[in-house]
């Protein structure tokens, strides 16, 4: 991955960063990934407050059989009131869709059953404990993927997935201490609930 921020005049900021994650294995291959994540965005920071707003793309091959591609929006608020505590709230709309590789016509290709439209919205905190030594975060989101997929065949007339839209709901909580000058420690805990 790698990760670049510049300042602008005043309080406005640029910040953009891209990850590659590669999953082989050694005799299933049909189970191989490949996939690239970008994002690109303007912060404004106002002393205790900060906007972000990014534009996404990525793109995931599944053993050279499937590609999807991912664009989508996000936008984030973080509001430090002092050295312990921060809040922030984040939302993100996402365009999925997928098709065989190299792309193929959406008629004849089933895959494109997995083509949906994400709306997230989440909030989140941070607490830093007495000493400093030690910190406690996490967030809770809501959000619903749409199947947006176009008529395949008769069983479904209005198109979309076999299971219809999905309704989730999800919490993280993450720790981190320090265990010494050199030596930190974390540990995380998360739960989604997916409804169709």
């Amino acid at each position: 991955g790698l990760e670049l921020n510049h300042h602008l005049e005043g309080a406005w900021s640029l910040f953009a960063n891209a990850d590659v994650r590669q999953h082989g294995n050694m005799h299933h291959t049909a189970y191989d990934t490949l996939g690239l994540d970008t994002q690109a965005g303007l912060g404004y920071g106002t002393g205790d407050a900060i906007y972000k707003l990014a534009f996404m793309a990525g793109q995931t091959d599944y053993a050279k059989t499937m590609r999807r591609d991912t664009i989508g929006l996000t936008a984030a608020w973080q509001y430090t009131p002092g050295p312990r505590h921060q809040f922030n709230a984040f939302g993100q709309l996402t365009q999925n869709r997928s098709s065989g590789y190299p792309a193929s016509d959406p008629t004849t290709d089933a895959r494109i059953e997995g083509n949906t439209d994400l709306q997230l919205l989440g909030v989140g905190w941070l607490h830093v404990l007495a000493g400093n030594k030690q910190a406690l975060f996490g967030n809770a989101y809501a959000a619903q993927e749409l199947d947006v997929a176009p008529i395949l065949f008769a069983g479904l007339p209005e198109g979309g997935r076999t299971d219809c839209k999905k309704y989730l709901l999800g919490l993280r909580v993450d720790s981190h201490v320090r265990l010494g000058n050199d030596l930190d420690g974390f540990a995380n805990l998360g739960w989604q609930s997916a409804h169709f």
